[in-house]
């Protein structure tokens, strides 16, 4: 084989696709980062904007040079979409609902009002959040989590991104304790629906309520804030949610466990078949 033939053949190898695939993504991150602000808050919807459009068109190329299209990701439009959107919404609603009810059943917060206007906070949390919410899904649960999962397989796919993901929002525990745990999440739902229409409205449904109790202040403010309460509670704020996160996390790894397990099952079952 001469040197030209075996840059080709490293060059095409699916393993350099997605090397090179990241890189370009982290290099659109970052120069992104360098921009200053110069829209207010909805710079952060033209940078999801400008982001998520990089990716696809990353995506669609990457795929083009595999010979394979869009439906191989998931990433095509589909007539259970709009219900895979619905349930997604859903399950990120009563997912954080719980969450909140827990804090404040617990006697750990409280909860006032704030003064925001209910128009302006629509109009900045519900494009911004839907913006970024898709932009990361597209990142980490699209091309990327099904190339490693064809790679190496469902399991590392699922946790080596859920765990990118959480660095990618800091590097720190808070991080792998928060981002990467909610990053198995996305990644189950995606593998689940087999596309990205779940993930990316339970995504978007967590942070819109974190925003609604002014949790996202970088993007809006709230109508509503948690607040200590005037007398000592039994257990603090910090307790009750690191231990949500542990039941979150406990219930994830099972149901990833489960999936792979199937998964595992069914392609034993089709290589029986195929041998008979």
């Amino acid at each position: 084989m001469t040197k030209a033939s075996k840059s080709r053949s490293i060059l095409h190898h699916p393993l350099s696709y997605l090397t090179l695939y990241i890189a370009l993504i982290a290099i659109t991150l970052a120069a992104i980062r360098l921009i200053p602000v110069f829209a207010g808050v909805f710079h952060y919807l033209i940078v999801g904007v400008i982001v998520s459009c990089v990716t696809l068109w990353l995506t669609r190329t990457w795929l083009k040079h595999e010979q394979r299209n869009l439906a191989a990701m998931g990433l095509l439009w589909r007539q259970s979409i709009g219900q895979h959107a619905v349930i997604g919404l859903l399950l990120g609603c009563v997912t954080m609902l719980v969450i909140f009810a827990s804090l404040l059943l617990s006697g750990s917060l409280e909860v006032q009002s704030l003064p925001t206007a209910v128009t302006s906070f629509l109009i900045h949390s519900v494009p911004i959040l839907l913006v970024l919410a898709l932009m990361e899904e597209l990142i980490f649960r699209g091309y990327l989590m099904f190339r490693l999962r064809e790679l190496f397989g469902t399991r590392v796919a699922v946790y080596v991104t859920a765990l990118v993901f959480g660095l990618y929002h800091g590097w720190s525990l808070q991080s792998l304790l928060g981002p990467a745990i909610w990053g198995l999440v996305f990644a189950l739902l995606a593998l689940k629906s087999r596309g990205l229409a779940m993930p990316i409205m339970f995504h978007f449904a967590l942070n819109w309520l974190q925003a609604l109790f002014n949790m996202k202040v970088k993007y809006t403010s709230g109508l509503f804030e948690f607040t200590l309460p005037a007398t000592e509670p039994l257990f603090k704020a910090d307790s009750i949610g690191l231990m949500m996160q542990g039941i979150v996390l406990l219930f994830t790894v099972i149901a990833i466990e489960r999936f792979c397990q199937q998964e595992r099952l069914h392609q034993q079952q089709t290589a029986t078949t195929a041998i008979g």
